[in-house]
């Protein structure tokens, strides 16, 4: 027989998931709650006590069609889509109390409890899980991370508080405990970013920093992926509009720099870990040559093929011309960026006074075909148009074929506007106000990325106006950077 060794950290999710599957069975029966054109089901095995873990999924998947559901979509109220999320979370607490609740569905329990609008309850079951004669290192980080988690809600920020308390009782476990505590501290600083509140960003941003180089080598991927990316955004706006704001971002890049590095114990362990190094360190340098453009002068965006335009022909747009501009540079070949694309325009109704762009570019293929420049801008143009339905403006960078190492025909590049604006994420978005200075920068965009943009666009609507107190956003002075100081990776 052979062992397989699992780490605390992976057998405690593991355990998590088993909860999960041991739920699946039976005939579903439907509870149904509606909005216009929203239907949000929940499922119930008959004649079997339901688990946490089976109602903390169905209660989940709401909150994830709530997340979607953001102030610059009309067709769902986003407080009628909360009170509904109550209501159903409410329902599956039904089952959930008939029976009994112990050990590990403590952790989905508490969860449930909150959604429910029941906290006090959620903090016992919390308590309880905590009590348990026996409970591990790992187990009680978890459970502290997963209490923290659930109380996080930039909706229910009077719940911020108590998600602090398990932060702090998180953090006093040490070390030992980074996993947990980076994602835990990486939570908080999101949410308080959608709250608009850089203070608590950069408290909690600083902590996720510095527990970078904590984590196994392995894992310190999240903080160098495009979720890391984001979270790293987040932090370098939050801190360019406070003093000193060259120095302490300087701080951050040279704390993510060592923990690009593998020590030579993990070299020794693993030696494939001298590729991963590589890939952190370019990735931490797209992460920080984009984000740190957040203050410095924007780049005209420029196309041979326009579409959405009066002339589809070779023509440069300013990005200084008096307009608020957001900057998509994004690729058919991505799902996340034509899904983006359609949040875009949602933001160009909602916003008429300002302008939307996407920049793209020819790969040489559409589908399992080599194609010219031409067939592919046609088959573009019809994709985005018709499919997708997008009204703003497309550039498109229509690339010359050449010669490549294997003899093949392929595009020489992606164009000006890929080379002015890497796309370390998928998409990147770059806002840049009125005066063409970039004043935000996303690495990918996710739904609950639509209500903070949505924020900045008014702040700097106001700030136009000379109203910058009417949106209560506070935003990043765009004077912390310039060229000669931002673009350069610390080291």
């Amino acid at each position: 027989m052979m062992t397989i060794h699992i780490p605390p950290r992976v057998a405690a999710h593991v355990r998590t998931a088993a909860a999960l599957i041991l739920a699946a069975g039976g005939t579903a029966l439907h509870a149904q709650a509606t909005v216009p054109s929203l239907t949000i089901s929940g499922v119930q095995t008959p004649g079997i006590p339901v688990s946490a873990a089976e109602a903390a999924y169905h209660v989940g998947r709401q909150e994830l069609l709530a997340e979607s559901a953001r102030i610059l979509d009309a067709d769902y109220p986003h407080d009628s889509v909360l009170a509904i999320g109550l209501r159903t979370a409410n329902t599956w607490l039904v089952p959930l109390q008939s029976g009994t609740v112990k050990g590990i569905q403590l952790d989905p329990a508490g969860h449930v409890h909150v959604a429910a609008g029941q906290e006090a309850n959620a903090q016992q079951q919390i308590a309880t899980r905590l009590a348990t004669p026996g409970l591990s290192f790992n187990d009680r980080a978890y459970t502290y991370m997963s209490a923290a988690l659930a109380f996080m809600s930039p909706d229910f920020p009077e719940r911020l508080p108590i998600a602090e308390r398990y932060v702090a009782a998180l953090d006093s476990m040490g070390n030992n405990a980074a996993f947990w505590r980076y994602s835990t501290h990486a939570g908080m600083a999101h949410e308080y970013y959608a709250l608009g509140r850089p203070a608590d960003v950069i408290r909690h941003g600083m902590m996720e920093v510095a527990l970078a180089g904590q984590l196994e080598y392995y894992d310190r991927l999240v903080a160098f992926s495009p979720q890391g990316g984001r979270a790293y955004a987040e932090i370098v706006d939050a801190l360019s509009g406070q003093p000193n704001a060259h120095s302490r971002i300087d701080s951050v890049n040279a704390i993510l720099k060592r923990a690009t590095a593998a020590s030579a114990a993990d070299l020794a362990w693993n030696p494939d870990y001298t590729w991963r190094q590589q890939d952190y360190e370019q990735m931490l340098k797209g992460m920080m040559t984009t984000s740190l453009r957040i203050g410095t002068k924007a780049q005209n965006v420029e196309g041979n093929y326009w579409i959405n335009m009066p002339r589809s022909d070779s023509q440069t747009m300013s990005l200084s011309d008096g307009r608020i501009h957001v900057l998509d540079i994004s690729n058919y070949t991505c799902t996340g960026c034509l899904v983006t694309m359609t949040r875009l325009q949602r933001v160009q109704d909602k916003y008429p006074a300002i302008q939307i762009v996407t920049a793209t570019w020819t790969t040489g293929a559409w589908g399992n075909r080599l194609v010219s420049p031409e067939y592919e801008v046609e088959q573009l143009r019809q994709a985005y148009t018709g499919h997708l339905k997008i009204r703003y403006p497309i550039t498109i960078w229509k690339g010359n074929k050449v010669v490549n190492e294997d003899g093949g025909l392929t595009p020489a590049d992606g164009g000006p506007n890929l080379a002015h604006y890497p796309m370390v994420g998928k998409p990147n978005l770059y806002v840049i106000d009125g005066n063409g200075i970039i004043r935000r920068v996303y690495i990918s965009f996710s739904p609950e990325d639509e209500a903070p943009m949505a924020r900045l666009i008014e702040y700097l609507l106001h700030e136009q106006s000379g109203n910058t107190r009417a949106s209560g956003f506070p935003v990043s002075s765009p004077s912390h950077a310039s060229p000669s100081t931002t673009l350069h990776p610390a080291g």
